[in-house]
């Protein structure tokens, strides 16, 4: 029988790296920061684990590994009510700090991603192939999952429609 989660305990945490000079964070929400931080580095060091070639991991360790990177409690989030009052919250705290290192997709980056810079008139691309493979599987998932709450429709369609940019992109610069 699963053991029930006492939501009470929420937390929002971030993971920066201490090299302030590295700016991309992950947002992300437990009921154990102990747990959720071991299972963090396993997930980044492991590579039998697999989440190890997640877009965060590889870019964890492309900045020093595990050890260079802190992981912090941002808030305690007490009125929690359940899981998809943690992930809504969550959300906003992504929103709100600009986070960029989780497959969480939002408006802001399905609506930037392709912008064409002033100075070289080029797309800037934040994401590689590699990510886009990424895509492909999450949305093969997702398809696969018929979204429930109002939120997870938001994401999935988020999801579809950055995947739709990003595809675009590639195929003009010639990535695919």
């Amino acid at each position: 029988m699963p053991k029930s989660v006492d939501y009470s305990k929420s937390m929002i945490y971030k993971i920066c790296c201490k090299d302030c000079n590295i700016k991309k964070i992950f947002i992300g929400g437990t009921t154990s920061i102990y747990s959720r931080k071991s299972k963090h580095k396993k997930e980044c060091e492991d590579p039998e684990n697999e989440r190890y070639n997640d877009y965060l991991n590889r870019y964890i360790r492309e900045n020093g590994g595990f050890k260079n990177f802190n992981c912090l409690v941002i808030e305690h989030f007490k009125d929690c009510i359940d899981k998809q009052d943690l992930n809504n919250r969550v959300y906003e705290k992504q929103k709100e700090h600009k986070a960029t290192l989780h497959l969480n997709l939002h408006e802001q980056d399905a609506d930037t991603a392709g912008d064409v810079d002033p100075d070289n008139q080029a797309p800037t691309i934040y994401i590689d192939k590699y990510m886009l493979d990424i895509f492909d599987e999450a949305i093969e998932k997702k398809s696969m999952m018929k979204p429930q709450t109002k939120y997870q429709k938001e994401q999935h369609d988020l999801l579809l429609k950055f995947h739709e940019k990003l595809n675009t992109i590639f195929k003009i610069n010639n990535v695919i």
